[in-house]
């Protein structure tokens, strides 16, 4: 029998930052989906990152979330930007990922999220990734990054 994957979403509009208790429903949300046994929380925030009432609210939140040992592998979260990423792509019906520009940790966060999810307990994902910039200033970038994540039974 698989193991079967449970993932929360939750979706924080511009008006749920807004409100002067947006942390605190944060964090009790976040509580009280543990009790749903979740395998994975997505918190996805879509507010304005130049409204400076947003900003610091958002970017404090992540950070909290970020700082929580608990919930830091179990919240995912999808910033501001990228929620506008992945509306841009549903508009233009294309994949995600073409809008996404990867610097070197999340393209390896990446590759052990991609390990992680195809690999079970019959079979172990082994991802490798190459990532080649073109037409950028070779003394600024790298020509080629190349990563490789192999998943252990252990985990990560």
């Amino acid at each position: 029998m698989q193991p079967q994957v449970r993932f929360g979403i939750q979706i924080k509009s511009y008006k749920d930052i807004q409100k002067k208790s947006f942390a605190g429903q944060v964090h009790e949300q976040i509580s009280r989906s543990h009790k749903h046994n979740l395998s994975k929380l997505m918190l996805a925030f879509a507010g304005d990152m130049n409204d400076m009432s947003q900003n610091p609210k958002v970017s404090g939140i992540v950070s909290e979330i970020h700082q929580n040992k608990g919930d830091n592998d179990y919240v995912i979260v999808i910033p501001p930007q990228q929620v506008l990423t992945i509306y841009r792509a549903y508009k233009e019906q294309q994949h995600p990922l073409k809008f996404i520009k990867l610097d070197l940790q999340r393209a390896s966060e990446l590759s052990a999220a991609l390990g992680e999810s195809l690999s079970n307990d019959l079979r172990e994902a082994k991802i490798s990734m190459h990532i080649e910039y073109k037409k950028m200033d070779s003394s600024k970038y790298p020509i080629r990054i190349k990563l490789r994540h192999i998943l252990g039974k252990g985990g990560a």
